[in-house]
Formats: structure tokens, sequence, C-alpha cells
């Protein structure tokens, strides 16, 4: 019974973590994306609509 419960909790740490990692990574790169679409744009009104629109 344990070692099926260990083999379960093995299972989902090898699959989470990956996850976890690709989270990170998106949510590290995402004020990048946001800063460089709002660099772009020179508008500050067009700016101020983007990031909304990105909220």
């Amino acid at each position: 019974m344990e070692a099926g419960v260990v083999t379960v909790l093995a299972a989902m740490v090898t699959f989470l973590v990956p996850l976890l990692v690709l989270l990170l990574i998106v949510i590290s790169l995402l004020p990048v994306v946001v800063a460089g679409k709002c660099q772009d744009d020179k508008n500050s009104a067009t700016v101020g609509s983007q990031v909304a629109d990105w909220l």
C-alpha cells in the first residue's frame, strides 16, 4: 500500500515541478513583453489602453 502511495506522489512531483518552472518563466517574462509593447507605441493614451487590455 505504501509503495503505491509513494509512486503516486513521485509521479505528481515529476509532473508538477516542470509545470511550476514553466509558470515561473511565463510570469517573469510577462512584464518584459508588456514593457516591450508599451515602448513600441509612443502614445501614452494607447499605452494605457493596451495595459488595460492586458489586465
